[in-house]
């Protein structure tokens, strides 16, 4: 128990003994059988009573204050940079929290004013050629928000084209902003009416797609889109998970709802997206084809797809009707799937509105949304072995213009690492 509590606790004990003791002279005055004080009972009885009570509060008063203010004294010379935001429940910014490994993850967020290492974005028309690392300043934990330590991220190449990257759920602009919305790290900062997480914590989840993202030493999220992350699941695979895991469980059985014995066809199965759909597929008995380009085959085929084609010299016709067709790609390749999806199948799509439909089936264009549940799910099937993301590359934030760049093709997610596992940043 703090100083600060202390006091508080002797004051209020204090007060309480001593309106006791006037409570009991009160009964005393009042019921007193001896006739030597009749004229003390009837003329002065109440009055001494209450002038009691009155001094019991004058003395209990101040006799807490004054501990209590000298407890605070103690406490803010123990503390000296309390959160500039939020009440004194949130975990100070100057003490250093430590990672499983018993490293401080950072003591470089001290103070209000203090600024963070991010990659940021102005102008729209820019591209990719406009992701600039800079400085911003470290992020406000609004009601129930995280404030997380980054160790690792991901993004969508795609990203840049999204309105949420440049303006707020209003349509207002927020630029300079900072894209990215997967990661894994640590919380070092709860805001005020977050549950569920602690202090210290190993977390990984989605950002909100219209605030600052992950690209970030440091991130405000949602506290409802983190799930915790074991300490024997390492960051960098961590980050590849969020999106690709939760977008695959809901395109194949929340949307299209998958079950044993049924064909699905996965495009850009060696992908991110796709990687991850191929074993959820085949974990759940389904039959899977996968597609791709022909450097991707021994990947599709390895992660469990029975049939694979290459997009660039296999006739798609050939695949023959399926249950569930799941694109990651779009255009031209997304519009001749329709025509192989059988009678009350299901194509579903994350890459764009489907201008055309199956001539007896379903077409679904959906965004991915986090589901803390799925999250912790997903994540026990990797420690178990059931589930492997693919992480392609590792860069460091300095290089992430260069990863977003189209032409750089890798199988599986390509991850950004923010921090070491020490805490420690990366080169920039």
């Amino acid at each position: 128990m703090s100083h600060f509590d202390n006091g508080r606790r002797i004051g209020r004990r204090a007060s309480f003994v001593l309106l006791v003791c006037a409570n009991v002279l009160m009964m005393a005055t009042a019921s007193a059988p001896s006739p030597i004080y009749p004229l003390y009972r009837e003329r002065w009885g109440f009055s001494v009573t209450m002038l009691t009570v009155i001094f019991a509060g004058y003395v209990a008063g101040p006799l807490g204050a004054l501990l209590t203010v000298g407890s605070l004294s103690d406490h803010l010379e123990e503390r000296p940079h309390l959160g500039p935001t939020g009440p004194a429940s949130r975990a100070p910014r100057a003490d250093p929290v430590l990672n499983p490994h018993n490293q401080p993850i950072s003591t470089n967020f001290l103070g209000k004013d203090s600024s963070m290492r991010a990659i940021t974005v102005r102008d729209r028309d820019a591209g990719v050629s406009g992701l600039t690392l800079t400085d911003m300043p470290y992020p406000h934990a609004a009601e129930n928000d995280a404030i997380v330590r980054v160790y690792a991220a991901g993004f969508t190449p795609g990203e840049l084209d999204w309105p949420g990257t440049w303006s707020d759920r209003a349509g207002r602009d927020r630029t300079p902003s900072i894209p990215g919305h997967e990661l894994s790290g640590v919380v070092v900062e709860l805001g005020y009416g977050t549950t569920g997480l602690t202090v210290g914590q190993r977390v990984f989840g989605l950002t909100d797609w219209t605030r600052n993202g992950s690209l970030a030493e440091y991130t405000a999220v949602e506290a409802r889109n983190l799930a915790p992350l074991a300490a024997d699941i390492d960051h960098t695979v961590a980050a590849a998970l969020p999106i690709s895991g939760l977008t695959a469980w809901q395109g194949l059985f929340d949307h299209a709802h998958l079950t044993t014995g049924q064909t699905v066809l996965i495009h850009g199965a060696a992908g991110g997206v796709g990687s991850i759909a191929v074993q959820l597929a085949r974990e759940v008995g389904a039959r899977v084809i996968g597609t791709g380009r022909a450097d991707d085959r021994d990947v599709a085929l390895g992660l469990g797809a029975q049939t694979f084609l290459d997009l660039d010299a296999d006739d798609l016709q050939h695949v023959g009707e399926v249950d569930v067709v799941f694109d990651v790609i779009g255009g031209d390749i997304l519009e001749r799937s329709t025509e192989l999806v059988r009678p009350g199948g299901t194509l579903v799509t994350i890459a764009m509105p489907p201008t055309v439909r199956p001539k007896d089936g379903r077409a679904i264009f959906f965004v991915v949304e986090p589901d803390r549940a799925r999250l912790t799910d997903l994540a026990q099937r990797l420690r178990t072995g059931r589930l492997n993301p693919i992480v392609g590359a590792v860069r460091p934030l300095s290089e992430t213009a260069s990863a977003f760049a189209r032409h750089r093709r890798t199988p599986g997610k390509t991850i950004i690492q923010v921090a070491d596992e020490q805490g420690m940043p990366t080169s920039f």
